[in-house]
């Protein structure tokens, strides 16, 4: 009877912190929805809201500006310049400096594919803005114009080799091939910062909870080494700068005033490091690609997916982290309008890019006006950020 009496008060006790464990948690995680929805609104840039129907609350996605206005941005891949365009007069129109825009064709190529070519980059370069032909993606470092340059965004949106391949499992390892390379290359390009100010507490873009796999593990403790060290370096250049001596009251008050007196973007905006954008439809075969492993992974599948020889340069292939991803929105970009690599073609492409936002089978509504026709079933096109946290270099 004695040891029935033990056993229920061990199993209420068991119980009990239980209990207490799930409380300490679920406070846990109201703390941090609350910093997040105040950073949210400090930062003006809340992606979900709550709508109420029926006595019920639903996540309804809102649209998302990865773009800061003191933000140097290399956007590469483009077409026909539409988007760089949209992004400069809405959005960016005192950075025209501070935007670099390139095509992996030449000007004559590009404009043989894109008719209103000419007039795009007539209106960016008129404004200061930098526009770049022959830039491979791949191999950026070959570009003099970019040479020395560091940029806070690398933008890559709807990267595709164009090749026409129909076989999909050699379309999608070619097109691997092709985000392998801009991740490699891309990041020597990246201002330098710590991941750490940028990336989730634990390491990993926003979502339901998981167990850390062994590669995260490995990303988080090279993300903190790195910081680490640049807090060692800077701290060894300050003792150099004053030497080993105390500092009296006025140069800490010297030093304080300064700080404060500093912009708010150069107080903590330069601290951030570079990200990289990639867009991408998030439907068949698009999904095969798998993004976010390559730029996670990258290392660990060069051996399999380059060509030889390059797959024997796993060893250079830098790892990056998820910062998040979110729903691309195009209304966000009036007058974009997106091309194909292959270029403009009659019953293919649109005019008003619905033949990457739209399902074929609703773009095939010719009868109906443009106004009126059904978009509710917009395909599901992402954006995912990337951050470097380990160069293998």
């Amino acid at each position: 009877m004695a040891k029935v009496r033990r056993s229920s008060k061990l199993s209420k006790a068991l119980a009990g912190q239980q209990v207490a464990q799930a409380r300490r948690e679920a406070e846990i995680a109201r703390r941090e929805r609350e910093e997040a929805r105040a950073e949210a609104l400090r930062s003006g840039k809340s992606t979900q809201k709550l709508v109420f129907a029926k006595g019920k609350a639903k996540q309804v996605s809102q649209s998302v500006l990865p773009f800061n206005k003191n933000d140097s941005i290399l956007l590469v891949g483009e077409a026909n310049f539409s988007f760089a365009l949209s992004l400069f007069e809405h959005h960016l129109p005192e950075s025209a400096r501070r935007l670099v825009a390139t095509s992996f064709d030449s000007l004559e190529t590009a404009r043989t594919k894109y008719d209103d070519l000419d007039a795009n980059v007539a209106k960016l370069t008129e404004r200061g803005m930098t526009v770049l032909f022959d830039v491979d993606a791949t191999r950026l470092d070959k570009c003099k114009a970019l040479k020395g340059k560091r940029f806070d965004r690398i933008v890559f949106n709807f990267p595709h080799t164009g090749s026409g391949e129909k076989d999909q499992a050699r379309n999608v390892r070619t097109n691997q091939v092709l985000l392998l390379g801009f991740l490699r290359s891309a990041a020597d390009f990246l201002t330098e910062g710590d991941a750490s100010l940028i990336l989730p507490k634990d390491g990993k873009p926003q979502g339901k909870k998981r167990a850390r796999t062994d590669d995260e593990d490995e990303l988080a403790e090279q993300a903190s080494l790195a910081s680490r060290q640049r807090l060692a370096m800077a701290d060894k250049e300050l003792k150099h700068a004053i030497g080993t001596r105390e500092l009296d009251q006025d140069e800490l008050d010297d030093l304080l005033e300064a700080e404060q007196d500093a912009p708010e973007h150069e107080q903590e905006e330069h601290k951030k490091p570079g990200t990289i954008l990639i867009t991408l439809r998030n439907t068949l075969p698009y999904t095969l690609w798998d993004v976010p492993m390559l730029a996670r992974r990258g290392h660990k599948l060069v051996p399999t997916v380059m060509p030889m020889p390059l797959n024997r340069t796993a060893h250079l292939q830098p790892a990056y982290a998820t910062v998040r991803s979110f729903a691309f929105q195009p209304s966000l970009y009036p007058g974009y309008a997106h091309r194909r690599t292959i270029g403009f073609q009659k019953g293919i492409s649109t005019l008003n890019s619905e033949d990457v936002f739209l399902p074929s089978k609703y773009r095939k509504q010719d009868d109906r006006a443009d106004d009126a026709r059904d978009r509710s079933k917009q395909n599901d096109v992402r954006t995912w950020e990337f951050a470097l946290v380990a160069s293998q270099q």
